[in-house]
């Protein structure tokens, strides 16, 4: 191939061709001009040979008419004659195809055959015609000598009417004056100058065609010799398309087609010397694919064996990770239940000082043993959430239908203090599918919670009702406790997290983290919202399931 800045043979070839190809487009748009200028050479002859015949026509025509109306005596004649008289000197509209038969076909009826367009004298229309001087000056010289007869041929017309009723020896004498010597040399001197004419009209109009026959038949021949010019550049560019392409265009669409395909393992041979042409790049490409293949076939085999190796790895990970999270919960629930006697010796103790030993207390001594007591109570009460949680992970489930207004009612009476007042408002609520114990836990959990964070000073009040959302139960329980802020609600499910400023009110403890725990495992879902002051409201999603049986 040849340099950047050089073009290369099919570039060359393609240039060469369209060159050709233009020169001979414009050698045919030549010779085609050239064919019809013979085609225009002769109309304009046949529009000379039909004007010089319409001065013709127009003698014969008069001549007929008058020799009629002296025959005759029948004025309709004279009026043919006098109109044929004012058509040609354009005085009158000249019908529409003036020629020869016109007035062989106007009868005694006197109507018209062919309509009539504008008014233009015969002599303007041969003056436009485009004849030589010599060749108009034949055609006046005509008009001249017919309009001198029709002195004689208004003389006859005027001797037939000089008597009324016109006298034989009359019309014999105007009969005569039209068919004597005299009138017949004077129609002969209309006829000599229009046969001149046709004689000048032809050697002019013979000389165009044969001069015009003449360049086209020069004009053909280049333009055979241009055809075969092209015909060899043709076939010149299409040998250098091939030595540039390597090879056929068919060969080369098919070895695109395979590539396109997939197939980069086959090889593609490069004839001798054509080692710069596009077949010799496109083989460098298979080969570059086919290694890159090759490579990405390498590549995706390291990349299943190190998913294979990661697989097993979690698949070990996961169950080391499980085991230590069955013995941590075994460790939680089998600690928790040794937690719980000492904590329970303890609040039983304290119960029992408060009882027979309160007289010999004084009130710092009530003081810090209804500390005591109270912490044991909270510590108690924290293992047992924490025995729930563990136990909210691995039970089995058994799902029934399940009243949830009794239920509620029932946690209600095991969550709220003796000492407080607490409206509940309970509405009419569809029953879940639910396993009932679990579902007890996590009704115990968020409503210790709403009953954890009321403010007993201000009428507090728990609210539980439901809606049915398209294929799920949406529940909710809505407290006017203290509220939180919207900013932590992430925090509000977890264990053990603080979502006050306020120290009077504990973290939310290991609750709602069990009470999230139990409802995912229904397939539900939960969220909060609340307010700072205002409350907040709990809501929790069961699907929509029948029960089972057996």
């Amino acid at each position: 191939m040849s340099s950047n800045n050089k073009l290369s043979r099919f570039n060359r070839s393609l240039l060469l061709t369209v060159g050709m190809f233009v020169i001979f487009a414009v050698t045919l748009t030549i010779y085609i001009d050239a064919e019809k200028k013979i085609d225009r050479v002769n109309e304009a002859r046949y529009r000379s040979y039909v004007l010089a015949d319409v001065l013709r026509q127009s003698s014969d025509d008069l001549t007929r008419m008058v020799r009629t109306y002296v025959a005759t005596g029948d004025v309709i004649y004279k009026k043919h004659y006098q109109e044929i008289l004012a058509i040609r000197d354009g005085k009158s509209p000249r019908p529409i195809q003036y020629e020869d038969i016109y007035w062989d076909l106007v009868l005694p009826d006197d109507q018209r055959p062919r309509p009539v367009g504008q008014a233009v004298a015969l002599m303007d229309l041969m003056r436009q015609a485009g004849f030589t001087d010599a060749e108009f000056a034949k055609l006046t010289q005509a008009k001249a000598n017919s309009d001198t007869l029709t002195k004689t041929e208004f003389a006859a017309m005027a001797l037939i009417e000089s008597t009324t009723p016109t006298t034989e020896s009359n019309r014999i004498k105007a009969t005569r004056m039209l068919n004597d010597a005299a009138y017949h040399q004077a129609k002969s001197n209309i006829m000599r100058p229009i046969s001149e004419f046709y004689q000048m009209v032809d050697r002019r109009t013979l000389e165009a065609v044969h001069d015009a026959e003449h360049a086209a038949t020069m004009v053909r021949v280049i333009l055979i010799a241009l055809g075969l010019l092209l015909a060899f550049v043709l076939w010149n560019a299409y040998r250098a398309l091939q030595i540039t392409l390597g090879c056929s265009v068919d060969e080369l669409q098919g070895r695109i087609a395979r590539l396109g395909s997939g197939d980069v393992s086959t090889p593609i041979p490069i004839p001798a010397g054509m080692e710069d042409s596009v077949l010799a790049w496109l083989s460098e490409t298979q080969i570059n694919l086919a290694r890159l293949d090759a490579e990405s076939k390498q590549a995706e085999a390291e990349v299943r064996r190190l998913n294979a190796e990661l697989e097993r790895r979690v698949v070990q990970r996961t169950d080391e990770l499980e085991t230590a999270i069955y013995d941590l919960e075994n460790f939680t629930y089998s600690a928790s239940h040794d937690l719980r006697i000492p904590l329970r010796a303890i609040d039983g103790f304290a119960k029992l000082l408060l009882a027979e030993h309160a007289q010999q207390l004084d009130e710092e001594g009530m003081r810090l043993l209804n500390i005591v007591r109270d912490g044991a109570r909270k510590m108690s009460q924290y293992i047992d959430d924490m025995t729930a949680f563990t136990r909210s992970g691995r039970a089995t489930m058994k799902l029934e239908e399940v009243d949830l207004e009794q239920l509620v009612g029932e946690v209600m009476a095991e969550t709220k203090p003796d000492d407080m007042e607490i409206e509940l408002v309970l509405h009419k609520l569809p029953h879940p599918v639910a396993d009932r114990s679990m579902l007890h836990q996590a009704l115990f959990c968020v409503l210790s919670n709403s009953v954890k964070f009321c403010r007993p000073k201000a009428a507090p009040q728990i609210e539980v009702g439901a809606r049915i959302e398209q294929q799920e139960i949406v529940y909710y329980v809505k407290d006017n406790g203290v509220g939180f802020d919207m900013r932590f609600v992430d925090k509000l499910f977890g264990v053990f997290q603080r979502l006050h400023s306020v120290t009077e009110f504990e973290g939310n403890g290991i609750g709602l983290a069990v009470f999230k725990r139990i409802i995912t495992r229904h397939g539900g879902r939960v969220w909060a919202e609340g307010k700072v002051g205002e409350g907040a409201t709990i809501y929790f999603a069961l699907p929509i399931k029948e029960a089972t049986h057996g």
